[in-house]
């Protein structure tokens, strides 16, 4: 049976779980989530009532680092304000870190490197990226948010490799979206996203799965599955998220830990 090799959050996330829950079984984990965009929390809320309800979750958002990341790029002052950010979360007794952010992949990673013999740390789209290598043929790939294309294409093509699971990967920036959800308009948000869906599975007809590859763009997953059947009847295209796919793979690791 295939297992993930490559991500640190699931090689370490059971060791230092099990150090910690002789003192803790029966407690409510606390997991803190953190954000880069306000609309990131609401569909990470969302995920965590649907598929883990009794965690106890705390946001800590900075939509600073979003602004800023399409100027200085992840850069070594962005990696510390990652590690400044996870190391505040574990200081307030986090069980685990959640981050929702998922252009900052080798700054979320430094972050694990530090914290790993702590407490888990995930990132955005790691569980998202298990089912996608899982699945492996030809795979979609949409963001809103331009950065966040090359480091999951970047995160998704190494775990396939590790794993020796051949796939590759279609990606496809829905630009104007994300401004489209931050001033209200989520229905035309939605309206973008699925036409980008339809565009990219026209353009690729062997498409069977397709990733929407940030949090913020889960609330458009049965607008896409909508388009995708009006459009392609005949073909069965799999719709993937990053939030429920996160807080199940986190639910798992905590669960047994425990």
């Amino acid at each position: 049976m295939w297992r993930p090799k490559s991500v640190c959050f699931f090689h370490h996330a059971r060791q230092c779980r099990l150090r910690r829950t002789h003192t803790q079984v029966g407690k409510l984990p606390r997991i803190f989530c953190i954000h880069a965009m306000q609309s990131s929390v609401t569909a990470t809320k969302a995920a965590f009532e649907a598929d883990f309800p009794k965690a106890k979750i705390f946001n800590l958002l900075d939509d600073s680092l979003a602004v800023d990341v399409e100027v200085t790029g992840l850069d070594a002052a962005m990696h510390s304000r990652f590690l400044a950010l996870s190391q505040y979360a574990a200081f307030s007794k986090a069980d685990a870190i959640l981050f929702t952010c998922s252009a900052f992949g080798s700054a979320i990673e430094a972050a694990q490197r530090q914290l790993h013999a702590s407490i888990p740390v995930l990132k955005p789209n790691e569980g998202l990226q298990q089912e996608v290598v899982e699945r492996g043929g030809r795979i979609g790939v949409l963001s809103m948010f331009a950065p966040t294309l090359p480091s999951i294409c970047r995160e998704i093509d190494a775990m396939a490799t590790v794993n020796a699971r051949p796939l590759t990967l279609e990606s496809l920036y829905v630009a104007d979206a994300l401004s489209m959800l931050q001033h209200g308009q989520k229905r035309e948000c939605a309206h973008a996203i699925a036409s980008s869906a339809v565009q990219l599975c026209h353009k690729h007809p062997d498409i069977e799965t397709l990733a929407l590859a940030m949090f913020s763009m889960a609330f458009a997953q049965d607008a896409v599955e909508a388009a995708l059947t009006e459009t392609f009847p005949s073909r069965r295209i799999a719709v993937l998220t990053s939030p429920r796919s996160a807080v199940s793979s986190l639910k798992k690791v905590l669960m047994d830990a425990n």
